[in-house]
């Protein structure tokens, strides 16, 4: 999973891990990327820092919680 509210950025790394062969789910916030995490349970997730709504270190701190998603 990739989250970052930058499109370009975003897109650039979607696109470098679909070329290997990564299936990759987007979010364009912190928010947006807790819920679909919840939902997907992603493997790994790449994200931002500093976003609107929640900020990649809330994110972090949010997914920690979660028993499914702490590690």
């Amino acid at each position: 999973m990739i989250v970052d509210d930058e499109e370009a950025i975003r897109t650039t790394y979607a696109d470098v891990f679909k070329k290997y062969d990564f299936d990759v789910v987007e979010a364009v916030d912190g928010l947006e990327g807790l819920d679909r995490a919840l939902a997907e349970k992603p493997d790994i997730i790449f994200t931002g820092i500093i976003m609107p709504r929640m900020d990649g270190f809330a994110l972090k701190e949010e997914l920690a919680k979660n028993v499914s998603t702490s590690s």
